[in-house]
């Protein structure tokens, strides 16, 4: 399954198209235009997204697959994304899975966000708890510069964080 950024424009690869009767022979004629369904299925969407309107374009010497332009509109929905592109008088259905996520999360997988690093620091490097305060403070690799700390709060069954 693909990562997909919420509310971005992008091309994803769709296939591969075969043969309805022989299920083997790639299908290379195929338009979203011209298809008996394509459409997507958002996450928790009871209704489907028409893409038929959509860039479509065959894959060169990539017999049966195909770009599909997905437009910010229909990366509107966090979660679960499927795309499905049947002709049942030609191939045999395609269905696609994507996972929709936030720009954060995207970006913090994808864009080199020191998020996840500082994540990963927490569970492997230092970390010293004040006994009076109950205050928490983790390090960086160096031993000495504090990256997060936790809090208790007044009531001590919740605790905040602050990034340092």
């Amino acid at each position: 399954m693909q990562i997909l950024k919420t509310d971005t424009e992008v091309k994803v690869r769709i296939g591969p198209f075969v043969d309805k009767i022989d299920g083997l022979t790639p299908e290379t004629g195929i338009t979203v235009s011209g298809a008996d369904e394509a459409e997507l299925l958002k996450h928790n969407g009871a209704a489907t997204v028409d893409i038929s309107s959509n860039t479509w374009t065959a894959i060169t010497n990539c017999d049966g697959w195909y770009d599909l332009t997905l437009t910010a509109g229909n990366l509107d929905t966090e979660g679960l994304l499927t795309v499905i592109v049947q002709d049942d008088s030609i191939c045999l259905p395609v269905f696609s899975h994507f996972m929709v996520v936030n720009a954060n999360v995207y970006d913090s997988l994808f864009a080199g966000s020191t998020l996840f690093q500082k994540a990963a620091k927490l569970l492997v490097n230092k970390a010293v708890q004040n006994k009076s305060t109950g205050a928490i403070n983790y390090y960086d690799d160096d031993g000495e510069t504090i990256i997060l700390t936790h809090t208790p709060a007044d009531g001590e069954s919740e605790i905040t964080r602050t990034p340092s």
